[in-house]
């Protein structure tokens, strides 16, 4: 077993080498598809083959179900994101874009006495008259 005829691998070694290459690509694809319960932005974007910043803006924007949790990497909390939520994604895409509205106290008065003709605004405080 092993030895070399005229240069040439006996068909055992060739197939104990080929055998042992396997081996270690299951290795290495069993430590890929380990699963967690949460993942950091960088481990989702490499799974998903995004840009880092990507997937934070998707965070950021609520594009895709994320939470800030402690990083232990000081005072700022960093984005994960939950196994089920990876399989959401990868199942259905992204949440839909949701516009979000900042209102403004005079703002929310226009919306008010919008459509009521006997119903004034006052631009220093809002009044009902």
């Amino acid at each position: 077993m092993g030895k070399r005829e005229n240069g040439v691998m006996s068909e055992e070694t060739v197939i104990l080498k080929e055998l042992q290459e396997v081996k270690a690509m299951l290795v290495v694809l069993v430590e890929r598809q380990q699963l967690k319960d949460w993942y950091t932005i960088a481990e989702i974007a490499r799974i998903l083959g995004k840009a880092e910043f990507t997937v934070r803006e998707w965070a950021r924007r609520d594009r895709i179900r994320a939470e800030k949790r402690s990083s232990g990497r000081g005072a700022y909390p960093a984005w994960v994101i939950s196994n089920e939520e990876l399989l959401r994604y990868q199942r259905e895409g992204l949440l839909a874009h949701q516009v979000r509205m900042r209102t403004t106290k005079l703002f929310r008065c226009l919306i008010e006495t919008a459509g009521h003709p006997r119903r004034q605004f006052s631009e220093v405080h809002y009044e009902w008259w």
